[in-house]
């Protein structure tokens, strides 16, 4: 049995996997911790599901999904009781593909990422899907180093695409427009592993990519700023490590608190402060 996949629905986290015959279903945390298992076969499908990956979309109240079944790579869509689907690419012995995750984007469009078989050899793809069928778009490396496989993909709030790749080494692609995908800049050095296992990006320059550099036998941290990205180095160095997810959150500051360094409003809301009201010139409290 394999779980790899989380998302979130109606605030309760969602996750995905299979069995060891690949049959796909979820695993959904109740409130109460208990879990509710729901089998893709039988009552998502009809027939058997290989799940890849499971997105969340608020405003559709729905759960999509990407499965192999009956062969052809599909994306599914489940509200709880309605289900439709539709085919992004075939898949045969003689002829393999794979699709390894989907995303969103703010033009409404549906990604897909994965890889298949162009010209007797294996090429990383992006699958769009506008309003209606699926088209085939193939990632075109800005360097030397040929990609192979696309392994996820996500849109950040501010609307651009960033998506993981792998050649020799990991690549990072990003998209401005939803439609056109390019290889970025990376920092280090891309020895025996570069490899780059997760991401989450919050902004289009903010976010953080994370897993093993193989050139300092620690986990690879990567951190997305204005400026570009910027390799970081793990505090306690963690040799031989590899760190395979990141999430990274806004959190708000705390009612009640003051993130002043001056006394400029008009109410003292520093439980920590002496001052009953702000009538001291500067703040006196560290925090």
């Amino acid at each position: 049995t394999e779980i790899y996949t989380l998302s979130l629905h109606d605030a309760l986290p969602i996750f995905g996997g299979n069995d060891a015959q690949d049959n796909g279903y979820l695993v959904r945390i109740l409130p109460d911790g208990t879990r509710n298992v729901i089998a893709m076969t039988g009552t998502i499908t009809t027939q058997a599901a290989k799940l890849t990956a499971i997105l969340t979309v608020p405003e559709d109240a729905a759960l999509h999904m990407t499965a192999l079944i009956e062969g052809h790579w599909q994306h599914v869509r489940w509200d709880g009781s309605n289900v439709s689907s539709d085919v992004i690419v075939a898949y045969s012995d003689e002829e393999p593909t794979q699709v390894n995750d989907i995303a969103l984007a703010p033009d409404g469009s549906f990604w897909a990422v994965g890889w298949d078989i162009a010209d007797g050899e294996k090429i990383g793809v992006f699958w769009r899907r506008g309003n209606e069928s699926w088209s085939r778009r193939p990632a075109v490396p800005v360097s030397t180093c040929k990609t192979t496989d696309v392994r996820k993909v996500q849109f950040t709030s501010d609307g651009v695409g960033y998506a993981i790749a792998d050649c020799l080494w990991s690549q990072i692609y990003t998209s401005t427009d939803a439609a056109n995908w390019t290889e970025m800049e990376l920092p280090g050095i891309k020895g025996d592993q570069f490899l780059i296992q997760d991401m989450d990006m919050l902004e289009a320059n903010r976010g953080w990519a994370v897993g093993y550099n193989s050139d300092w036998d620690e986990p690879l941290l990567l951190l997305r700023q204005t400026g570009g990205w910027q390799q970081a180095r793990p505090v306690d160095e963690g040799h031989g490590n590899t760190l395979n997810a990141v999430a990274i959150f806004d959190i708000p500051q705390p009612v009640g608190s003051d993130d002043d360094t001056a006394d400029d409003d008009a109410a003292d809301d520093d439980t920590a402060d002496d001052d009953v009201t702000d009538d001291d010139l500067g703040d006196d409290d560290a925090q």
